[in-house]
């Protein structure tokens, strides 16, 4: 009898030997030499992963140094990527993780002259074997107690606009809670971003993947508008001299049968600001612009700003000896330049034109604004269509509105 028990208990350690070799060296081993076969055979460019650790009885993994583009200027990447697997995803019937964790993540979303982006470019995937009329199927069930993302980096760089843009945020953390695929499950969300060039973004709601619906608030500070001011210069030729942008808005999001976006209590305070032409030669200065108590609504096509308040802005105009006045000219576009409706083909010769039916007019939106306070205007005035030019200076002016509606309806 004793024997028979030794001979089960020692059966016991070995299997638990057994399995303890194979969870803590051979499995983490085999999977790291498959991963970085998979890398090598799909990935366009050099991707390695240095190191994998598995846990066999407490279910979790470790990843260690993903590395995915050229030594020193890596694309994609993480310093450690740890996850912990539930042991009730065995009769739960969704995959549970009880925490994942992912400290410096690194990403860098770099747009080409030609529109290319770098990320579809990492990795060469077989075509997948597309089966029409098939309708899409439920989201795999999953379920994630706690997502933490620690000092993140993102680099944005676009050389599409005539001039490239390019930021970067050094420091992004990222906290979600009880995410999960499964019907109308929330997540409490929290993210912070801080950049080397100032501004900071924060995020704070919650979140839903079936359907996908957030509701929260958002606030950005100090925000430098040259970062983006490329994408307004390409549309309308006004250089930036100064300006910064704050501003905060409680949200509603909705995708479960159309777009559902509603804004509340929103706020935006940009200061200052100053534009010029592309000759130099100064268009608009602002100190102070201050938006509050706004909302918006997308379903209705509603803006609604409580409040405006502004502060010393001084403009520069001019009629010019044609009688246009200089901002016409400007936002004319460059001469010689064709415009859009230029640039339309004409229709071939010949052809009969077919006929087209009157699109119904779409529904107008409707902005209103409740109280309006302008105070310290200055507008300085030049008429050069006199032999002499005439300049006239305008100013400090005042102004009041209230109850104002774009649609007339009051």
């Amino acid at each position: 009898m004793y024997k028979g028990l030794t001979r089960a208990i020692g059966a016991l350690l070995a299997l638990l030997a057994l399995y303890s070799l194979l969870g803590f060296f051979i499995l983490p081993g085999v999977a790291l030499r498959i991963a970085n076969q998979q890398l090598a055979h799909y990935a366009t460019v050099p991707a390695h992963l240095q190191r994998a650790e598995f846990n066999p009885f407490s279910l979790e993994l470790t990843l260690w140094g993903l590395q995915i583009g050229e030594p020193g200027k890596e694309q994609v990447g993480f310093e450690k990527l740890y996850a912990n697997l539930s042991l009730d995803s065995l009769w739960t019937g969704a995959l549970h993780l009880d925490a994942l964790e992912l400290v410096k993540p690194r990403t860098e979303v770099l747009f080409a002259k030609d529109g290319t982006l770098n990320l579809a470019r990492l990795f060469q995937l077989p075509a997948s074997k597309s089966e029409p009329d098939t309708p899409p199927g439920d989201p795999f069930p999953l379920r994630i107690g706690s997502i933490k993302l620690e000092q993140g980096f993102v680099r944005f760089e676009d050389l599409r606009p005539s001039e490239p843009i390019e930021f970067l945020y050094d420091n992004l953390g990222l906290e979600l809670k009880n995410l999960s695929t499964l019907a109308n499950d929330n997540a409490d969300m929290t993210m912070v971003a801080n950049g080397p060039n100032g501004g900071r973004i924060d995020w704070q709601g919650t979140l839903s993947l079936a359907p996908i619906a957030s509701e929260g608030t958002l606030k950005v500070t100090d925000s430098k508008m040259k970062l983006f001011w490329p994408y307004v210069r390409d549309a309308v030729p006004l250089v930036l001299e100064d300006g910064k942008l704050s501003l905060s808005t409680h949200y509603r999001l909705n995708l479960a049968d159309k777009t559902e976006l509603r804004l509340e209590k929103a706020s935006v305070r940009v200061a200052p600001f100053a534009i010029k032409a592309p000759n130099g030669r100064p268009l608009a200065r602002l100190a102070n612009l201050e938006l509050s108590d706004a909302s918006v609504d997308l379903v209705k096509q509603q803006v609604t700003i409580g409040k405006v308040r502004s502060e010393k802005l001084e403009t520069w105009a001019a009629l010019e000896k044609d009688g246009q006045l200089d901002w016409q000219v400007l936002f004319a576009g460059e001469p010689g330049k064709p415009t859009p409706a230029e640039k339309a083909e004409p229709p071939t010769a010949g052809a009969s034109a077919a006929p087209q039916t009157p699109a119904a007019p779409s529904k107008p939106w409707q902005v209103l604004l409740n109280d309006v306070q302008l105070r310290n205007y200055r507008v300085h005035l030049a008429d050069r269509t006199q032999k002499e030019p005439v300049t006239l200076d305008v100013g400090p002016l005042n102004a009041d509105l209230k109850g104002f509606d774009s649609l007339n309806q009051k």
